[in-house]
């Protein structure tokens, strides 16, 4: 306990001498406590009993009070200030408010649910100046790592240390407590548990008033502003605090103000106030963030600070005396751009998956919202097969495959495809962020768009003959009006079975062609477009004089062994069958009439007209590679879609 020796009374001056024995007083600062201003007691309300207790009774509370007491003459009053912080800190740990069967659902744990807020309840139970200096620690937790903030802590409480005893003239009695705080021993294991605290309010807040945070950071990422200039770690620090507290004292007064450095915008990104914005750069904003406890009406200038640091958002750079146990300072540059300082919650790292993913597929996955579509279409048309017991569908959509990585990367699909705004600005952000950083965190893929970009890939998933031909002519009319080619170089080849082990190519047109005109009921006229089929009508195409023609010149051309090309067309018998994939020599096969007249009457009746395909003197080369089509009109090539 404190010890008074005796007062002396100066005889020629007039003021009260303390004895030596004043400079080595001894406070017990875990017996003082202050009732918390009305403002926070939403914060206590919400702390659990043991949380409660840490922040009234235990360490935290003896760190807050003697680091209100040592730096209580250096700050600025700022009784808006925390009344308003105070409000605000009382709606975001009223909103994890937990009641007692609420807590008894956590089990072990239940003492450790709801908000951690023991470090801003320990403050606001140890004075004003203490709960300054719990804004302090936000903003250092905001700005630096653990390692970095427990540094600074530990030289700027050094440093306040030796400059409150070097004042200390040994007549002031009214400020006790600073000069026994600065008789204190802080270690830097208490001061590191203070960081970690504050940090752990900070997750709270940034989850509660997510919206409003992400706002903020968007705008602060295209401000480049030092906190200060200062070289000195603790003037650096002790400005920056004392500006930041003023300024915004002034806000919440209802006294706009100009943001001419980064303390005040770091102040605000750590403290969760909003006030109105008035951006300058990039270009001339006026953002209203409406929130009340600027009812006052203060509104904040920034963009007109410049740096002549290229560093991204609010930066700050000192020199760390006390990062190392040895040694020089180590320079040290931090800034609060959200790219580099946030944490991701869960959504948004599958947001930023989705960059990871989409730079694998190369140029299939630079069109982000298309990109996005396809695999948000892709995965509703799987649970729309599964509704109607595909099994195939459901293996991919149903049970544990609900939270597959199909699934996951579904959700996150649906999800950048609803927001807009401000979320949708964050979301690409987070896309970007996965495509520049996360190149290797999927791993490199063998095929963009898992593989159904691939040739023939999609196209076999598709069982039914016309279905599949309905699929191609989609693609087809696409790739038609990309190449402008008309529908005389453009056609489908596809396979039609004629038993289990042999099937015969068949061809149709990709894109529909002219077959006359007719006139409208105005008298306007019209073309009338149509589909045309060549299916095969039980006959052999043999290879005859002209067919060899043809094959001649197109070796001339390409280089191609006419012996190869009529092997492996024709097989030794030069018929045009394919069997499992090989020539055969099948002779003795002939379809019935009867087939080839039912097709034909079908197709008919849905306005495609029909040839015989040995009729057109259609033949195949290359089977895996390319079709070719010619007749007596027609003798040059097409594209092709095999499969």
């Amino acid at each position: 306990m404190t010890t008074f020796s005796k007062f002396i009374p100066g005889i020629a001056s007039g003021s009260l001498e303390i004895a030596p024995a004043l400079a080595n007083l001894n406070f017990d600062f875990a017996l003082w406590k202050v009732a918390a201003p009305k403002e926070f007691e939403g914060v206590g309300s919400a702390l659990s009993t043991s949380r409660r207790d840490d922040a009234e009774r235990g360490m935290l509370h003896t760190i807050a009070r003697k680091l209100g007491a040592l730096f209580e003459r250096k700050l600025p009053p700022t009784p808006g200030l925390t009344s308003a912080y105070g409000t605000r800190a009382s709606e975001i740990a009223q909103a994890l408010s937990l009641d007692e069967q609420g807590r008894k659902n956590y089990g072990v744990f239940a003492s450790r649910a709801g908000a951690d807020a023991t470090s801003l309840w320990a403050a606001a139970t140890s004075g004003t100046s203490a709960i300054s200096v719990h804004l302090l620690a936000c903003m250092l937790a905001r700005m630096w790592d653990p390692p970095e903030a427990t540094s600074l802590w530990v030289e700027i409480v050094k440093r306040r240390k030796e400059e409150v005893i070097a004042e200390f003239d040994g007549t002031d009695i009214a400020h006790l407590a600073t000069l026994s705080a600065a008789r204190q021993d802080l270690p830097r294991a208490q001061l590191a548990e203070w960081d970690d605290s504050a940090r752990a309010w900070l997750r709270v807040a940034d989850g509660i008033k997510r919206k409003q945070q992400k706002q903020l950071m968007l705008i602060l990422d295209n401000i480049q502003a030092p906190v200060n200039a200062k070289t000195d770690t603790y003037e650096s620090v002790i400005e920056a605090w004392s500006n930041a507290l003023t300024l915004v004292e002034a806000l919440v007064q209802g006294i706009s103000q100009q943001a001419r450095s980064g303390d005040i915008l770091l102040a605000i990104s750590s403290w969760h106030l909003f006030p109105d914005l008035s951006v300058v750069k990039p270009s001339m904003t006026h953002v209203r963030q409406n929130d009340p406890v600027f009812g006052s009406g203060g509104l904040l200038t920034i963009g007109l600070q410049t740096s002549a640091v290229q560093e991204q958002g609010v930066h700050w750079s000192l020199p760390l005396a006390y990062l190392r146990h040895y040694g020089a300072p180590v320079i040290s540059t931090q800034s609060i751009y959200s790219e580099v300082r946030s944490r991701l919650s869960l959504q948004e790292l599958l947001q930023a998956t989705l960059g990871s993913l989409l730079q694998g597929w190369g140029a299939a996955g630079r069109d982000t919202l298309r990109s996005l579509r396809w695999i948000s279409s892709m995965y509703h048309l799987l649970l729309e097969g599964s509704k109607i017991d595909c099994d195939k569908a459901s293996v991919l959509t149903e049970g544990v495959a609900q939270q597959s990585w199909l699934a996951l990367l579904s959700k996150a699909a649906d999800l950048y495809l609803g927001s807009e705004g401000l979320e949708r600005q964050q979301n690409n952000k987070l896309i970007s962020l996965g495509r520049k950083h996360g190149k290797t965190f999927l791993g490199t893929p063998s095929a963009p768009c898992f593989g159904l970009l691939e040739r023939g890939s999609f196209i076999k998933m598709v069982t039914n003959e016309e279905e599949r031909i309905g699929v191609l002519r989609k693609v087809g009319k696409r790739m038609a009006e990309e190449m402008k080619i008309d529908s005389s170089q453009i056609f489908i080849r596809y396979k039609h079975e004629l038993s289990d082990s042999l099937w015969v190519y068949e061809y149709a047109t990709a894109v529909p062609y002219n077959t006359g005109n007719k006139r409208k009921a105005d008298g306007t006229p019209c073309s009338i477009l149509s589909h045309h089929r060549w299916l095969y009508s039980g006959d052999h195409a043999r290879l005859d004089q002209a067919v060899r023609g043809y094959y001649v010149r197109y070796c001339n051309i390409t280089g191609h062994s006419m012996d190869g090309i009529i092997e492996r067309t024709y097989g030794q018998s030069g018929d045009v069958y394919r069997s499992a994939g090989r020539s055969a020599a099948t002779t003795n096969h002939v379809m019935e009439i009867h087939d080839f007249e039912r097709r034909q009457a079908a197709l008919n009746a849905v306005g495609e007209t029909v040839s015989k395909r040995g009729d057109q003197l259609i033949e195949d080369t290359f089977a895996r590679d390319a079709g070719i089509f010619w007749g007596y009109r027609h003798a040059r090539p097409f594209y092709s879609f095999a499969y």
